[in-house]
């Protein structure tokens, strides 16, 4: 089975490599919010200009905080309100900058309490307040923003730059949340971490089923399996392989199926953008397994395993589909149970109870009431037709 190992290998490779590559095309679909995040310029006394930080992710911390100067309804559905703060970078002198911050209204009774603050220590009241940080996307502020930001200040400042910032966003129209994306980076992360997992760990375990396989059939050993494995016909280059009473396949990990359950098996194509190819095999207790393969591997292997075991039925009909899923007895007698029989030994012709066939030969038997030697009522005795069975297994 040193082939089955190596293809287990392979496809989890495979399956490793296209999890860590969905891991990071949504990354980057999705901004990379977490290196933005991490890279986030900070406005503090170092900062000369705000020209560099335009359109980018900036925090620093709102010293005070004057009123506010206008609320929106941002696209995404979300409230928010744009207050007049100011960023002291030089306590010495006083400088530093003027913002627009917009944080949303659940904000407002908070930010509103910092109005209060910052006019009282203004006053010579309180001490000073101790602010709040905010991160957020810069941008410099349009003719409208700026016409409500005068109406505040209550002076010109044509000639003069005034920048806002949309607290919590990475875009000029508060579309895209820093919160959610940092999750969707986070996830796609651990996606990628996964995919890494999987491709380093491809192959452990791969014959896990195989060993379920056996403990499910007493009296059979691995090497017993691994022999029948050997001997085998190979599809794929032994991806399927059809042995003389299993049927082996591998993806990531070995797969087994007693072919003395197998009923039918047909192949199924669907044809379009996500085309599928398989090989679909139902057993009889209703549960079917498909296997990718293409249609020509499909049609040979299927034929092996019915030449092997000729209860499988091979091929598809809509009668045959309808009938497996709403009467999977009434499907069995078909073909199964009859075929069954004669590789039991009891000869051909439909399947019918040995004890029947031994009356359509002998003429009817009366079975007795109970086996109790007549003393509660029976006949005290019973036809016993396992000799007669075990002479005519052959005919």
């Amino acid at each position: 089975m040193n082939n089955l190992r190596k293809i287990c290998k392979k496809n989890s490779r495979i399956t490793g490599i296209v999890i860590i590559m969905i891991g990071i095309l949504v990354l980057l679909i999705w901004g990379r919010a977490g290196y933005k995040f991490l890279t986030a310029k900070t406005i503090d006394e170092n900062t000369k200009s705000l020209s560099d930080y335009e359109g980018k992710l900036v925090t620093f911390h709102m010293t005070e905080c004057w009123g506010w100067y206008e609320d929106i309804t941002n696209p995404n559905g979300s409230n928010f309100t744009g207050w007049v703060t100011y960023n002291m970078t030089d306590k010495k002198t006083g400088d530093g900058f003027w913002f627009g911050v917009w944080r949303k209204t659940k904000y407002d009774d908070e930010m509103k309490d910092f109005v209060y603050e910052t006019r009282q220590y203004i006053d010579g009241l309180a001490d000073e307040p101790k602010g709040a940080t905010v991160k957020g996307y810069l941008l410099k502020m349009d003719s409208e923003d700026k016409s409500y930001f005068d109406n505040f200040m209550g002076e010109n400042t044509e000639k003069r730059e005034y920048y806002q910032i949309i607290e919590g966003y990475l875009d000029d129209h508060g579309s895209k949340s820093i919160t959610l994306t940092m999750v969707i980076d986070i996830i796609c992360l651990a996606i990628v971490a996964v995919g890494v997992i999987v491709f380093l760990i491809g192959g452990i375990g791969w014959d896990k089923k195989l060993k379920t396989y056996v403990q499910m059939h007493p009296g059979l050993t691995m090497d017993m399996l691994e022999g029948e494995a050997g001997n085998g016909t190979y599809f794929m280059n032994g991806a399927i392989i059809v042995g003389s009473s299993t049927l082996f396949y591998a993806n990531t990990k070995a797969n087994a199926i007693d072919m003395n359950n197998i009923c039918w098996g047909y192949h199924f194509m669907k044809r379009g953008k996500n085309p599928i190819s398989q090989m679909i095999v139902c057993d009889i207790n209703g549960k079917s397994t498909a296997i990718n393969c293409s249609e020509p591997i499909a049609r040979d292997a299927l034929n092996c395993m019915a030449k092997k075991c000729p209860w499988i039925i091979v091929g598809y009909k809509e009668d045959w589909d309808r009938m497996y899923k709403r009467s999977l007895d009434e499907f069995l007698r078909l073909h199964y149970y009859d075929e069954k029989q004669k590789d039991a030994g009891f000869g051909g012709g439909k399947y019918v109870d040995p004890f029947e066939e031994y009356e359509r030969q002998h003429g009817p038997v009366e079975p007795p009431k109970n086996n109790d030697g007549g003393a509660n009522g029976g006949n005290g005795s019973f036809t016993d037709i396992s000799g007669w069975m075990d002479r005519n297994k052959d005919q």
